[in-house]
């Protein structure tokens, strides 16, 4: 399925969990506590989503408008960066799930604790830290 979103501009997130964390790549950048996604990274918001004969998009809702974008936006970036690179960032599954309720709780997002449940039990689980 084609990426739904694509960042225009440098998306920069801090969080405790992401302290004493270095990584770098084309994409995204982990320093001083801070994860920093670079524009144009393209992304697929909350998942699965299916793409039914390229007239509608089917799968986990993204949420109502909030800024502008989705009210889940950022925190399914983050959560697919940390997904995407999960062989060579240093952050353990729980970390990520965790980074991701805080994101989901910071707008107010009702259903936060349904979506990460269901990151934690069927988002990916191989990550380098257990």
């Amino acid at each position: 399925m084609p990426w739904l979103y694509q960042i225009d501009k440098d998306f920069t997130y801090r969080h405790p969990a992401l302290e004493g964390i270095e990584y770098r790549n084309e994409w995204c950048c982990i320093e001083g506590g801070a994860l920093t996604i670079k524009r144009g990274y393209a992304h697929d918001g909350c998942s699965p989503k299916f793409d039914i004969l390229g007239l509608v998009v089917l799968g986990v809702p993204d949420g109502r408008s909030h800024l502008g974008k989705p009210i889940t936006h950022d925190a399914s970036l983050v959560h697919d960066v940390f997904c995407q690179f999960r062989d060579e960032i240093p952050i353990s599954k729980a970390n990520t799930v965790q980074i991701f309720r805080d994101m989901l709780d910071e707008p107010g997002f009702k259903l936060a604790w349904v979506y990460s449940a269901f990151v934690d039990s069927f988002g990916p689980q191989d990550f380098q830290i257990k």
